[in-house]
């Protein structure tokens, strides 16, 4: 039962998991001799991996033969050949069978996790008691959760592994959880460095575009201008373009595909049509050379008149009559 690894100190991490199956895959081992040749070895700065083998033995990665020795699933081979999908394939098998244990109901129901407002779904710290830690340390270490940006001791599921706790009766129409001042500000500044981030990636990506264009340098941010312009950069349409002939707004997300949208953004994109562009910048991977952000030309036709895209009022402007 895979409540077992609660009497460990540690599971393991990707890279000692990754290494402790390789190293089993070279020879024939027993369960001490495999534990033995990771004794005092520092692996992620990390010396004590108790719980390791018989983790993999749980999950149905390890198996005994009838000499009682260590053997890997033959099933489960094809994964050594590519650490990421080795990672992924763990990462799977233990969910499916904390899923299916009294242990993740204890862990997770609609007392310990809630979903924020662009539908990211957070663990709270209640979750993860003292004698759980090991369970919230794997999580972590294997990217399944990640620590809040804003809220203390918070947790977010990552986009990959949601799916896992689809079951878990919480209501995505629950009433938003009221933020300390501090965590607002917090959340405040974060949303602004994002943003800043997305518009120089933008603005960098298209000038890359056309670095051989004679207009290049006109690619700018126009936020640093106005922040009420509508949008905030402006580029060339194509090698062809003899003037600035783009307008682009920029959105930043880390999660779900969410953004507000004012409507001087909204009327800007009506007037100015395929001329208008949204770029929707994923946070987490714009540090990534090869990275193409989300485009969509004409947004006005394409998403506010659009049934693909979920709209909800978010405030209402009221001025009394004279």
């Amino acid at each position: 039962m895979i409540e077992e690894i609660l009497h460990y100190s540690n599971i393991g991490t990707p890279s000692y998991l990754a290494q402790l199956i390789s190293y089993a895959n070279s020879s024939t081992y027993t369960e001490k001799e495999l534990k033995d040749f990771f004794f005092r070895k520092s692996i992620d700065n990390r010396y004590i991996f108790d719980g390791g083998v018989h983790f993999l033995s749980l999950i149905g990665f390890f198996i005994k033969n009838k000499s009682n020795n260590i053997e890997i699933n033959k099933s489960l081979l094809h994964f050594l050949e590519n650490d990421y999908l080795l990672i992924e394939k763990i990462n799977s098998l233990f969910l499916l069978q904390l899923t299916q244990s009294d242990l993740f109901k204890k862990l997770f129901n609609k007392s310990t996790m809630f979903y924020e407002q662009d539908g990211t779904l957070v663990i709270s710290s209640a979750a993860f008691k003292f004698k759980y830690a090991i369970i919230r340390q794997f999580l972590l270490d294997f990217n399944v959760i990640s620590k809040h940006a804003y809220i203390n001791k918070n947790y977010l599921v990552n986009n990959n592994y949601q799916s896992y706790f689809n079951n878990i009766d919480i209501s995505k129409k629950n009433e938003q959880r009221i933020l300390t001042l501090d965590e607002f500000k917090k959340l405040q500044e974060l949303k602004n460095t994002y943003g800043e981030n997305a518009e120089n990636f933008v603005v960098d990506y298209e000038k890359n575009k056309f670095k051989s264009h004679e207009l290049v340098e006109s690619i700018e941010k126009i936020s640093n201008l106005n922040v009420s312009a509508g949008f905030d950069v402006v580029s060339l349409q194509s090698d062809g373009s003899n003037i600035i002939d783009k307008f682009i707004e920029v959105k930043s997300y880390s999660n779900n595909k969410t953004f507000f949208w004012s409507k001087n953004e909204v009327e800007m994109a009506k007037n100015k049509k395929n001329n208008y562009f949204l770029y929707l910048v994923n946070q987490k991977k714009i540090d990534n050379p090869e990275y193409t952000p989300i485009m969509i030309q004409n947004l006005y036709k394409d998403i506010f008149l659009s049934s693909n895209w979920d709209m909800e009022c978010q405030s209402w402007f009221f001025k009394e009559k004279k």
